[in-house]
């Protein structure tokens, strides 16, 4: 996967210093003004808007991004990124904390939905216990699941999903090494927002 703006490749911002646009060839990113723009670029990145948004946006790890979250990502992009046009495009009027934050479901409503059904097979044979469904899913007890350990255990639990299950492993992968660790599946409960993430949360 691409790697993390925040890793120093922010060069190429929208404009010069002195306000003049510069070529599109110069945008590594984009324009990045749009909900749809956004969730492009986190998947070309990482494979992901998943991993995107995990390892570029929510660098706090609370399952949403907010107004300084996304001010901080385009600050890191380098000059000529402002997060206002986008924060606009996104339905928000104001820049307070008080404005609902972003969650995965405004980005990428696929993913998110994929995620929930897998959150919700979990919640139906172990319920408010998220150690002892991992422990469903890692029945080698390796503490990390593969894709093909990930991908069988998910099928024995039920799940089938609505999307590519290799793209929602890539999510939840995050550093992108192929393995899923227990702390992986606790950065899912805070994005899902069905009835059986809050039940793992509580």
């Amino acid at each position: 996967p691409g790697s993390p703006a925040g890793g120093g490749g922010g060069g190429g911002g929208l404009g010069s210093e002195r306000g003049v646009s510069r070529p599109t060839s110069e945008r590594p990113h984009g324009e990045l003004k749009t909900r749809e723009a956004l969730a492009t670029s986190m998947q070309r990145r990482h494979g992901s808007v998943l991993r995107g948004f995990r390892r570029e946006l929510d660098l706090r790890g609370k399952g949403y991004v907010s107004f300084a979250d996304l001010t901080k990502f385009f600050h890191r992009l380098g000059p000529g990124y402002k997060a206002h046009p986008l924060w606009a495009n996104l339905g928000r009027s104001s820049t307070a904390d008080t404005s609902p934050p972003l969650r995965l479901r405004e980005l990428e409503a696929t993913e998110a939905d994929n995620l929930e059904s897998f959150v919700e097979a979990l919640a139906n044979v172990a319920p408010f216990d998220l150690q002892g469904a991992w422990d469903l899913l890692d029945l080698e007890n390796q503490c990390y699941l593969t894709l093909e350990a990930f991908s069988e255990a998910s099928e024995a639990l039920g799940f089938r999903g609505n999307d590519d299950v290799g793209r929602l492993f890539r999510g939840l992968d995050r550093d992108g090494h192929g393995r899923i660790y227990f702390a992986d599946l606790e950065y899912a409960m805070l994005v899902a927002e069905c009835p059986g993430a809050v039940g793992f949360r509580s």
